[in-house]
């Protein structure tokens, strides 16, 4: 296979849009991929450790599975696990980021962080008490 005709993480980064809504009245959301090399997994390891090099996915794998007494891809209660170490995988997410990209082949990388901190800001905006 061509590799130009592949299907690669810049390429799912290209926003997709589409309309919703009745026939009057149609509001557009646009979607934008987050990758993460060489999987989402990498996301949830930068919560205990900092990842300096592109781990193979089962490495990453097995070191959830070792942190948690097991782990399976789609597991529940992961939110629970990580919530109160966000603040730390966003760091060690952001330092990642800046100096890799989505299509390295050495180094990791999750735009997973791009997605926390925007719910994260949300969640403050429109939970904030007003004084």
């Amino acid at each position: 296979m061509d590799t130009a005709n592949r299907c690669s993480p810049v390429h799912l980064m290209k926003s997709i849009s589409f309309l919703t809504g009745t026939s009057t009245q149609a509001t557009r959301i646009v979607f934008k991929a987050l990758p993460s090399n060489p999987c989402f997994e990498l996301w949830l390891v930068l919560h205990y450790k900092d990842v300096s090099n592109l781990p193979h996915r089962d490495e990453l794998f097995e070191y959830l599975k070792q942190k948690w007494n097991g782990y399976d891809k789609g597991a529940k209660g992961l939110f629970a696990k990580t919530k109160e170490l966000l603040p730390e995988a966003c760091k060690r997410a952001k330092n990642l980021n800046e100096s890799s990209s989505p299509r390295s082949e050495t180094q990791g990388y999750t735009a997973v962080v791009t997605l926390v901190e925007r719910l994260l800001s949300l969640h403050k905006k429109y939970t904030c008490v007003p004084s």
